[in-house]
């Protein structure tokens, strides 16, 4: 993604427990690689990711995306391979 179509950031992106709503860390958006800080909404838009919720089990994990407003931006799911 160019630099011309990011919309400014408000600043941080915190990391959240899911199962708890702790958020065990702050990130300045600006030392984050532009797929954590960034990612589009449903029309296609490039929106800041604000917080990263992250929930799971001991063989899968959901890390969601969320923009300022609160919607999810992106869903990725890990599997652990036994």
């Amino acid at each position: 993604m160019s630099t011309d179509e990011r919309p400014p950031h408000p600043g941080t992106v915190e990391w959240v427990d899911g199962a708890t709503g702790e958020v065990l860390g702050t990130e300045p958006a600006s030392g984050l690689p532009d797929g954590i800080a960034y990612a589009r909404d449903e029309t296609g838009t490039l929106r800041p990711v604000v917080r990263i919720v992250v929930t799971g089990s001991e063989h899968r994990r959901e890390i969601a995306q969320v923009d300022e407003t609160g919607a999810v931006l992106r869903r990725t799911y890990q599997t652990r391979a036994d």
